[in-house]
This record gives structure tokens, sequence and C-alpha cells, in this order.
């Protein structure tokens, strides 16, 4: 999406997202400004590595569509998105949108179809204590107020999109209020979809994960413990006092080798909590 209002200078660039984690039971919504070249849209998608990426139909209108001064309107992919996604190594699907029907047209259009002061399509990980109350709770007054208006076009296609697939997207219990992948952070080197590739941090030659970086130091006793790793290759950080202070966490369990073996055999026998959660949460929402 982008800024729609016409101030006679150039145009601001919104990357509007939302993105679903099934497994851990997780919806993150946000929004990130970006340049022509598509740089932060790359870092996103080499960040969160999506399986299904939804985007506007093209030649459908979307494109045409007049927006309200001030608001912002859904575009389908350019030629620095559609490379972006097409330099991904795990060759995600592209499922494309109808404007309007499938996908708001505009940030006013989401509004209606999404009410984000009383309720939402999903739920934000706070149960009202009755349908009943016409007041918003605190949790949704904040949705409201933090959400970019990008952000919720995407989280209006996600929420229809869903719907359409038969899932009940009341399920996804909790959701991530302009959340962002550590990359992003003021803290963290921002690592580009082109530099991740090139120094085949994740992936090697072949676009498999043998030759990468991540094979060969990725000794971890838990799932948990790869995504981590992987977050952290992806994010360095840049604070030396926070670069000292993991530093000296690992050299305090390398230092106590009879311990550090006692914690990996404990860990190896422990489930995948955050998915072990994701999934109670989706049992719980088709329960009710």
């Amino acid at each position: 999406v982008v800024d729609d209002d016409d101030d006679g200078s150039e145009k601001k660039i919104w990357i509007g997202y939302a993105y679903l984690d099934a497994a851990a039971g997780r919806v993150t919504l946000g929004a990130i400004e970006d340049d022509p070249s598509r740089t932060a849209l790359s870092t996103l998608l080499s960040h969160v590595s999506p399986r299904e990426i939804l985007a506007l139909r093209a030649g459908a209108g979307g494109t045409e569509v007049t927006a309200e001064k001030g608001a912002f309107r859904s575009i389908a992919l350019g030629d620095a998105a559609k490379t972006a996604i097409a330099r991904c190594a795990w060759r995600p699907k592209v499922t494309r949108l109808t404007p309007g029907e499938e996908c708001p047209a505009t940030s006013s259009d989401a509004e209606a179809r999404f009410d984000f002061k009383n309720g939402s399509n999903f739920k934000t990980g706070e149960e009202e204590s009755s349908s009943d109350d016409a007041s918003p709770s605190p949790r949704k007054l904040q949705l409201q107020l933090q959400l970019h208006p990008a952000s919720k076009i995407a989280a209006v296609a996600l929420s229809s999109h869903l719907r359409r697939m038969k899932i009940d997207v009341a399920t996804f219990a909790k959701v991530e209020v302009d959340a962002r992948p550590d990359v992003f952070a003021a803290t963290r080197l921002r690592l580009d979809g082109a530099t991740i590739e090139n120094l085949e941090l994740l992936h090697g030659a072949e676009g498999t994960r043998r030759g990468s970086l991540l094979e060969r130091v990725d000794d971890c006793a838990t799932p948990a413990g790869k995504r981590l790793l992987r977050r952290w290759l992806l994010a360095p950080l840049t604070d030396p006092r926070a670069i000292a202070e993991r530093q000296d966490a690992v050299q305090a369990l390398a230092n106590d080798a009879r311990a550090l073996d006692d914690w990996r055999r404990a860990a190896r026998r422990a489930p995948d909590l955050e998915r072990a959660i994701g999934r109670a949460r989706a049992s719980a929402g088709q329960t009710r």
C-alpha cells in the first residue's frame, strides 16, 4: 500500500503486513516504510520466510482506486516487489486477491469492514467479560490506536482469506500489534534479503540449508533454540553491552560442562512449549 496523501511531495511507500504463524497461534500486524527498491520488504520476507503470500491481483483496478485525502490505497505488486519475492530461496506460493471483494481497496474500506474500535476479526489475547458490553477493552483500544492504516488493509485481507479457506480466525488468540522482526530494532544490524542470500546465512548455493552458516553452527537441542539461533543470525547485535552480556552467558555455560550436558538432556525431553501453547489456544477456541 502507498500513502495517498498528495501534498505535492514524493509519496511515501508503506508496506502493511499481517502474517499468521499457525503453529504458534499468533497473528502479527504491522507496517514498515520502504524505498522504491523494496529493501525493507526483502528484509521482512527473509526474516519471516512465509510459505504463502497474499497480494493484490494486477490489472483488476487496484492501482486506479481513488482514496480520500490522507487515506492509504492498496496496489498490485510492482517489479521491485516481484523481484524481492522471486529471490526467496524457499519459493513461496503467491495467491492473488481481487480488490474490493477479497482485499480492501483503501484503508477507509478496511475500517468499514473491520471493527477496530469495538472488536476485530481477530482476538486480541483478552476475552471480553460480556458480549453485550459496548465499551472497547483497553487492549482493543490499543489495537485501534497503534495499528497503521496500511496494516488494517493487510489485516482484513488476511482475515477474509482465512475465512474463505474455512479457517476459524478466532482460534488464533494471540495478536501482536505493530510487531517487527528483530532486524528492524535500532540495536540490531539490518541485513536485507540480498545480503542474507549472498552470505549464505540460511541457504547454501543450491538453495537448501546444506552449506549455509546456519547448518554449520546449529547444534541446538530444542526447536525453540533453533528458531532463536536463526533470529540471532539474521539480526546481529550492535550494542557492545548486549554483545558482552551474551558472550558472558555463553562462557558461563561453557565453563560448567556437566551442568550444560544435564541441561541439554533435559531440554531434549521437553516439549516445544511455544508450539504446544499455540495448539492449546487453537483447541480452546474451537471448543468454545
